[in-house]
């Protein structure tokens, strides 16, 4: 018996029709064979971080049941960018794109392969990711990190998100 686990992915977007984008790939993660439940966060408008010179982003985020290996999931994620016309730019991994699809975490798993680091190790440092994890589930903790309000609270007071304007545009958290 293959043992369920919490997954968060975050998705983001600056290209083209983006709430097309993220719904597109919403309904691509949702239709995987192993996923059993998922819940959506409401979208979010978000200023680049790295490479200014680009398009907002529109963020959310996922929370998953998923009856599958860690890697059965990001190669799911993989193929999904692949559909929806992501194309990596090998010089610069802020730029612009069509989809992105991050596993941010799976369960207790801690992990840091050439592939595949989880938890994400730059989610604390983004608010764009913060917010919809947080709207999810406002008591998350996640291995290497602890509790994620706490960490918000903390980068609020120190300046960490100096630049980073997020901003909910509105809706309900969906199925």
């Amino acid at each position: 018996m293959i043992a369920v686990s919490k997954a968060y992915i975050g998705l983001g977007t600056n290209l083209g029709d983006r709430i097309q984008n993220l719904s597109d790939a919403r309904k691509q993660l949702q239709a995987i064979p192993a996923c059993l439940a998922c819940r959506c966060s409401s979208f979010y408008l978000s200023s680049p971080v790295g490479y200014q010179d680009q398009k907002n982003f529109i963020n959310s985020a996922i929370e998953m049941e998923f009856s599958g290996t860690v890697t059965v999931l990001f190669r799911a994620m993989q193929m999904i960018e692949k559909n929806l016309g992501r194309v990596r730019d090998p010089d610069n991994r802020n730029a612009p794109r069509l989809i992105d699809l991050d596993l941010l975490a799976f369960g207790e798993l801690e992990m840091n392969t050439q592939s595949l680091t989880v938890p994400h190790p730059r989610l604390a440092q983004r608010l764009f990711v913060l917010r919809p994890l947080l709207e999810l589930n406002p008591e998350i903790a996640l291995p290497g990190f602890g509790k994620l309000n706490e960490l918000t609270a903390v980068g609020h007071k120190s300046g960490l998100f100096t630049g980073q304007v997020v901003h909910r545009l509105g809706g309900q958290l969906s199925s």
